[in-house]
């Protein structure tokens, strides 16, 4: 009867090389997700400031409307690209709990596969065993015929 130990054996190695791979992604996730949030953090703080210029230039006396006009083209657009980086943090940490979850998946594969290939190690020394101990047995047994006749 052949072993399943060697193909476990296989398999295992298999997922781990996968979960190499896996955890590589999940680092180059991370450092994406990381990228566009320091991104959104600094157009955030841009937007405040812009926002804050903008009030002080309404609250002024006389109303300068180019300026004005400027400003308010200026936040339009910083708007956007914080709205859009914000999409992109948010289909950044979509992936990378993705790649997570897989990761975790792959580290199940690989302990199920260690549990097995440990339990295909138990049955193989119980067969040595009960093999040796059949083996002593039959010695017993002709030494002991031996001795009778």
């Amino acid at each position: 009867m052949n072993s399943p130990e060697p193909a476990l054996r296989t398999l295992r190695s298999q997922v781990q090389f996968e979960l190499m791979q896996a955890a590589a992604e999940v680092a180059r996730a991370a450092e994406q997700t990381a990228r566009a949030s320091s991104q959104v953090d600094s157009l955030q703080r841009r937007a405040d400031i812009l926002l804050r210029e903008l009030r002080q230039v309404l609250a002024r006396t006389p109303l300068n409307a180019a300026l004005l006009d400027t400003m308010r083209r200026c936040h339009r657009v910083d708007q956007a690209e914080l709205r859009a980086w914000q999409a992109r943090r948010i289909a950044a940490q979509r992936h990378e709990q993705q790649v997570r979850e897989a990761l975790a998946d792959l580290r199940n594969r690989e302990r199920a596969l260690e549990r097995a290939l440990q339990v295909e190690q138990r049955k193989q020394r119980a067969r040595f065993q009960a093999w040796h101990l059949a083996q002593a047995d039959e010695l017993w047994l002709q030494h002991s015929l031996r001795e009778a006749t």
